[in-house]
């Protein structure tokens, strides 16, 4: 079964499931004989389902869409909700988990929690030889939902997973391993263009439609290096 949604109570956790679930990716669909590792788009969702107002509104968008972008994104991206599991077959948000995830995600990097609505699109890395995986953080689009949608820059969350979910699409097998990055093949295919910050003109036409104008040297529209000295954490499959 491949995993295209999923809560996770802590990074750790989410590791172990995406080894499990790129593993079988590519039992189906093998790599290349000098391939040394894989790597994969994810999308991780920080929504806290505690809020009120607008912040609730967003959680229970993404609580209602989950099994929908699990069935759309298939085998293109796994999206993470931080902070969420699956009970009785109900997403469940528990806020001692969304802190713990929290906590040790940003321990891992320089990217910090806006306190609001936040999606990371970042590449997940698995060395098949040693069944051991990481968060890259070197290649992020980072994506504050809530203060882009009181710019106006985008219309909904399900419509910018939409697009998104159709960027990722677009990444072959062939791009997974080795020097590909699939953060910068989905950059691409949204137009961002490498090391500027500017326009993302296909998201803006497919997404952004009217606010093209407004969008013009929005610095947080870009690939970001969120990786700390520290360095990341690495998970190995447990026999």
């Amino acid at each position: 079964m491949f995993y295209g949604s999923f809560g996770s109570r802590r990074p750790h956790d989410a590791l172990i499931r995406l080894i499990g679930s790129t593993l079988q990716r590519i039992a189906s669909d093998p790599l290349p004989s000098e391939a040394t590792e894989i790597k994969f788009p994810v999308a991780v969702l920080f929504a806290r389902g505690d809020r009120g107002g607008d912040g609730d509104k967003l959680a229970q968008q993404a609580v209602s869409s989950f099994y929908y972008w699990n069935d759309d994104s298939g085998d293109a991206i796994d999206f993470i909700y931080a902070g969420w599991s699956e009970v009785d077959g109900k997403l469940s948000f528990d806020r001692k988990d969304f802190l713990a995830f929290r906590s040790a995600f940003e321990g891992m990097c320089e990217w910090k929690f806006s306190g609001e609505t936040d999606l990371l699109l970042l590449n997940f890395v698995l060395e098949p030889a040693s069944k051991s995986g990481y968060f890259a953080f070197k290649e992020v689009i980072e994506l504050p939902i809530e203060a882009m949608l009181r710019e106006k820059l985008i219309g909904s969350l399900d419509n910018l997973v939409a697009q998104i979910i159709v960027s990722a699409k677009h990444y072959s097998a062939s791009e997974r391993h080795d020097s590909q990055s699939p953060i910068w093949v989905m950059s691409d295919k949204l137009a961002i263009r490498r090391g500027k910050q500017d326009l993302w003109d296909s998201l803006l036409r497919l997404v952004f439609r009217d606010y093209a104008d407004k969008l013009k040297g929005i610095g947080h529209l870009a690939v970001h290096d969120f990786s700390s000295e520290g360095g990341t954490l690495v998970v190995e499959l447990p026999e």
